[in-house]
C-alpha cells in the first residue's frame, strides 16, 4: 500500500518536456521517438501548435505597399484551421495518455513559428524540447532557415532534433 509520500513522489512532474507538433510525419517520428526512447515517470508533455495566419496576397501586398506596420493588421486565421490544430491537439494528448503521461496542449497563432516557439518555451518553463526535422535542402535552409534550427539556437535549454529518416 503505497504511503502519502509516495503518491506525491509518483505524480510529482520532474520534467516539462516541451513537444511542437504538427500534421507532419516529422512531428509524429519525433512523438515516438519520445516515446520510445526518452520517456520518463514524472514527464509532463507539452505539445505546441503554431497556426500560421492566411496571408490574403492582394491585402498584404497592397499593406506592405502602403505602410509595413499594417501588414499585420490583415491577416487572418481560418476557422478550419483552428479546428484541425484543436483536433491535433486532442490527438496527441490522447496518444500521450495511452502511454500514461501527463500533458496539455496549447495553441498559439504567429506568423513566425520559430520566435512563438522561443517564446512559448520560455514562458511555459519548458526543462527539454523534442522536435522533428524536415531535412530540407541547404539551398533552402540557408534562404528560410528552418524552425528547428532557430530553436536550437535561441533557447537555454536541451533541444533533441529528430533527424528524418534515411533514404
Amino acid at each position: 500500500m503505497p504511503t502519502d509520500y509516495q503518491t506525491d513522489q509518483e505524480h510529482k512532474i520532474r520534467r516539462r518536456v516541451i513537444l511542437p507538433t504538427d500534421s507532419s510525419q516529422h512531428s509524429k517520428r519525433a512523438r515516438e521517438w519520445y516515446y520510445e526512447k526518452i520517456m520518463e515517470p514524472g514527464d509532463l508533455l507539452l505539445f505546441i501548435h503554431i497556426i500560421e495566419p492566411i496571408h490574403p496576397k492582394t491585402i498584404v501586398s497592397l499593406a506592405i505597399e502602403s505602410c509595413p506596420a499594417l501588414a499585420g493588421t490583415t491577416l487572418r486565421v481560418s476557422d478550419e484551421s483552428i479546428k484541425e490544430g484543436e483536433q491535433l491537439c486532442r490527438n496527441c494528448m490522447q496518444e500521450a495518455t495511452e502511454h500514461g503521461v501527463k500533458n496539455q496542449s496549447f495553441l498559439y497563432i504567429d506568423t513566425k513559428p520559430g520566435v512563438a516557439l522561443v517564446k512559448v518555451i520560455h514562458e511555459l518553463k519548458g526543462d527539454y524540447v523534442i522536435m522533428g526535422n524536415r531535412g530540407v535542402g541547404k539551398v533552402r535552409r540557408t534562404f528560410f532557415g528552418s524552425v528547428s534550427s532557430y530553436v536550437l539556437h535561441h533557447v537555454n535549454v536541451p533541444v533533441s532534433i529528430v533527424p528524418p529518416l534515411s533514404r
